[in-house]
C-alpha cells in the first residue's frame, strides 16, 4: 500500500474490522450513511434509464424496502434485464423475479401484502 502510486478506492461494510495501522495509510475516508426512506425514494426514481417505463411504479412503497442504494441499483438492473430489448412494459413478474433474488427487509409494513403498483 505504501508503494502504490495510483488511486485506490476501498469499500467495506465492516469498518470496525479494519486494522488501525492500515487506517493510517488512508488519506481520505468517506462515510456513506444508510439511506432513509426519503433517500430511497430519490434513488428509486433515478435508478432507471430514461426509456424505462415506470409510470405504474409506486416509489413510496418501493422505498419501504430496507436496502442500500447499491442493492436498489442491482434490483433495477435485474428488472431491466428481464425486460429485454423489446419495447414493452416491465411486468409484475419481472419485479417479483428481481426482488426475489435478494433477501429483503420491508420496513414500516402496515399489512401483509406488498404491492409495487
Amino acid at each position: 500500500m505504501e508503494a502504490y502510486q495510483g488511486l485506490a478506492i476501498l469499500t467495506t461494510n465492516f469498518p470496525q474490522s479494519i486494522d488501525n495501522a492500515f487506517l493510517r495509510c488512508l488519506r481520505y475516508i468517506v462515510k456513506f450513511p444508510f439511506p432513509d426512506p426519503s433517500a430511497r425514494v430519490r434513488i428509486w426514481r433515478g435508478v432507471f434509464p430514461d426509456q424505462t417505463p415506470t409510470e405504474g411504479l409506486n416509489f413510496q412503497k418501493l422505498a419501504r424496502l430496507n436496502v442500500a442504494g447499491g442493492t436498489i441499483r442491482n434490483i433495477a438492473k435485474v428488472m431491466e434485464s428481464k425486460r429485454g430489448m423489446v419495447a414493452e412494459f416491465l411486468t409484475r413478474a419481472n419485479y417479483d423475479l428481481a426482488i426475489g433474488n435478494f433477501e429483503l427487509d420491508f420496513t414500516d409494513s402496515d399489512d401483509s401484502s406488498f404491492e409495487l403498483y
